[in-house]
């Protein structure tokens, strides 16, 4: 039996690794193989490329679809009208896709005609763009809008707008006509939250992914992207956590769980036992996902092993799929850097790292950190610039008019207009965006110092008993409550304030410092006995002072 139809053979019974090993057996320069027509030999090297796919040989699948094309240029014509590469293309795209030879997959599926291209080819072609590239590269959005598989193509274009590009007002028209004709209640509301999102609007986001049922894996990982859009940490490491409860051998954003997995536990013991936990369960991952190397180097960070967590930052980058994962890891790489006091290498990595991905707020926040941290002469008036830069290409994004304001009101002066105003725009800021726990805190920093307790103590009050209040912040409320308390010499609200404290490693500690602060010295002419701790639980009576002493509370 010839070459040719013993492969053909094997092809239609999927034997594809017999296909490799009687191909790799065969001399290149036989005459089975040169003798052949233009079109059997075409055939014969498809069906080894293939054969190479199945057998997950990406590499040498790649070389072979590679070799085919320039074979079709030397096809009679007659047989050319039929004998479409298209497919050929395709196949060719899929293997570099599975070797992240991005830039190659593009130029090769651009070599299709756009208009008369399969509906795969176009939606491969748009998603690649998308994905990968993060801009619109030239494409037709008119053609995503109009496409009959209108769901997933829309589904794409709103992964551009949300990276930043922009339609006319009659695309805009057509989209929304698009989207309400979906008959899939759970599909439009899907696409309609993206308007909310790309607006910035992403306590209306979360009300509307909060109402899709049921809240499956990837339903939890939009929900985690847009806490941590939104600063919410915890929230965005709970979502991410139901996300793979139920998909435990996937890890897609298992970065940036390990991110705010550091960011939201305190106390190096409880972290590293977290740390060991989520490592050894990330051991049954895949090995080329770039979220399972971020987390890696999230946890090389948090036990101070720089060195290995920037090898595994820059691994991760390296093999990244699309531009969330690398920004990702560039903010891990920049955050070693600042850890290290290294900031102006972070800067570099930080100016580099926005070129790419412009609309990434925590980018700007890393760059006025870095920045600032320098110490220089001009360290503050170059903050503000980054600042200005930031809110003219995220002018609605609720976290960038907080790093403007907050940045601008530490340069005015303590009394001045200018000052009362940031503190009027920070006031506003907290009413509007309820979720950002940096407002009420820094506010309550500024009543302090004007002695305003009572305001402070109303704002506060007001900020804790908001629902999307995260829950980090909500102990952090409770702990400043209970400093307004104390000052004001009011214990028992200090108690209550104190016990409300959600999982802090140090309460017994804070509620001594709290009965020290209330306990009335010993009368100075004799020596007071020694006083025991109060029992525990807390909130019982503090334990009785000497009878000569002052009466306490």
């Amino acid at each position: 039996m010839k070459l040719l139809d013993q492969v053909a053979s094997l092809y239609n019974q999927e034997l594809f690794e017999e296909i490799v090993f009687l191909y790799e057996f065969t001399n290149p320069k036989s005459a089975e193989i040169t003798d052949l027509s233009v079109k059997n030999q075409i055939l014969l090297q498809v069906y080894v490329a293939d054969a190479y796919f199945e057998s997950q040989q990406y590499r040498q699948s790649a070389k072979f679809y590679a070799r085919v094309l320039p074979l079709y240029d030397r096809l009679p014509k007659d047989l050319a009208k039929n004998f479409t590469q298209t497919e050929v293309r395709y196949r060719y795209y899929r293997a570099l896709m599975r070797i992240r030879h991005y830039a190659e997959a593009l130029d090769v599926l651009r070599e299709v005609p756009f208009q008369s291209a399969p509906t795969k080819v176009k939606y491969a072609l748009l998603r690649l763009v998308t994905v990968h590239f993060g801009d619109d590269r030239g494409l037709d959005i008119q053609e995503m809008i109009n496409n009959p598989q209108s769901s997933a193509f829309l589904e794409l274009l709103f992964l551009q707008i949300r990276q930043g590009m922009t339609l006319s007002q009659k695309q805009q028209t057509d989209l929304t006509a698009k989207v309400s004709l979906l008959n899939n209640g759970n599909m439009k509301t899907w696409l309609s939250l993206h308007f909310e999102i790309m607006n910035r609007n992403h306590t209306e986001g979360i009300r509307q992914l909060l109402n899709l049922s049921p809240q499956g894996y990837r339903i939890s990982l939009e929900m985690a992207e847009v806490y941590n859009l939104m600063g919410m940490k915890a929230e965005c490491h709970d979502a991410i956590k139901c996300a793979h409860s139920s998909e435990q051998d996937r890890s897609e954003r298992m970065g940036l769980y390990a991110r705010v997995l550091r960011q939201i536990v305190t106390g190096d013991v409880r972290l590293n036992l977290r740390i060991d936990a989520l490592a050894s369960s990330l051991k049954r991952s895949d090995s080329d996902c770039a979220d399972v190397w971020i987390a890696y180097g999230e946890f090389a960070a948090a036990k101070k092993d720089y060195s290995k967590a920037i090898h595994f930052a820059c691994k991760a980058e390296n093999m990244s799929p699309d531009i969330f994962t690398r920004s990702l890891s560039r903010q891990l790489k920049a955050g070693i850097f600042v850890t290290m006091n290294k900031f102006v290498d972070a800067e570099k990595i930080l100016r580099s790292a926005i070129v790419e991905d412009p609309k990434n707020f925590q980018f700007y926040e890393m760059l006025v950190d870095a920045i600032i941290n320098q110490k220089k002469k001009h360290s503050v008036t170059r903050a503000l610039n980054v600042v200005d830069i930031c809110m003219e290409r995220l002018p609605d994004d609720p976290q960038a008019k907080t790093l403007n304001a907050m940045l601008k009101l530490k340069t005015k002066r303590r009394g001045t207009k200018a000052h009362d105003e940031m503190i009027e725009r920070l006031e506003q800021l907290n009413n509007d965006y309820p979720y950002i726990k940096e407002i009420p805190l820094a506010l309550m920093e500024e009543y302090k110092k004007s002695q305003q307790y009572d305001k402070a103590k109303e704002m506060l009050k007001r900020s804790s008993t908001n629902w999307l209040l995260p829950n980090e912040a909500y102990s952090q409320i409770q702990e400043k409550l209970a400093e307004l308390a104390t000052t004001k010499g009011d214990p028992e609200e200090a108690y209550d304030r104190v016990l409300n404290i959600n999982d802090t490693p140090n309460l017994s500690d804070q509620m001594n410092a709290l009965e020290n602060r209330f306990r009335t010295p010993a009368n100075p002419s004799r020596r007071a006995p020694r006083l025991p701790r109060a029992g525990r639980p807390r909130g019982a009576l503090l334990q009785p002072l000497p009878p000569d002493s002052m009466e306490t509370p």
